[in-house]
């Protein structure tokens, strides 16, 4: 019997960019409705927890402020990657190819981004995975939540 795995993101940093790649605004969103997600927890409060990761056994996440890369009317899509792009997660997907980390969408006025992120907060915090495994009939076999930081894969 075949099988087929799935990959759900929770929530997005959503980056849209002008049409010379120059970022013009960036907010957290549910990424099925689009709806935006307010931010809930403090830099200190991000910040702590960051300082737990670091405790933990690697992999560990780069420590990336929101507010100081992203800003408007000057990142560049190029700064982005290079920043965000830091974090590859090493998790299968669907037939073996790799987890999604960012979905791509081209638009008439520009491009729209959006990083798959744990939760809203000022800090970049990389995104727990929930794994569905359904049949050939799509029945569901099996989920799970798959972390890529501390002790998960890179």
């Amino acid at each position: 019997m075949s099988t087929h795995r799935v990959i759900v993101p929770a929530n997005a940093l959503r980056l849209t960019f002008d049409g010379s790649g120059t970022l013009t605004d960036w907010r957290f969103v549910d990424p099925t409705t689009g709806h935006p997600l307010p931010v809930r927890e403090t830099l200190a409060e991000a910040s702590h927890w960051f300082e737990q990761v670091l405790k933990a056994p690697p992999p560990r996440p780069p420590r990336i402020e929101f507010s100081s890369i992203l800003v408007r009317g000057k990142t560049t899509q190029e700064e982005v990657e290079k920043t965000l792009g830091q974090w590859r997660p090493d998790l299968p997907c669907g037939n073996g190819g790799p987890v999604p980390v960012v979905k791509k969408t081209e638009q008439d006025s520009g491009t729209v981004w959006d990083w798959y992120v744990d939760r809203p907060s000022p800090l970049f915090i990389p995104p727990h995975y929930l794994v569905a495994s359904f049949d050939a009939h799509g029945s569901l076999i099996d989920w799970f939540f798959q972390q890529t930081y501390p002790g998960g894969r890179k």
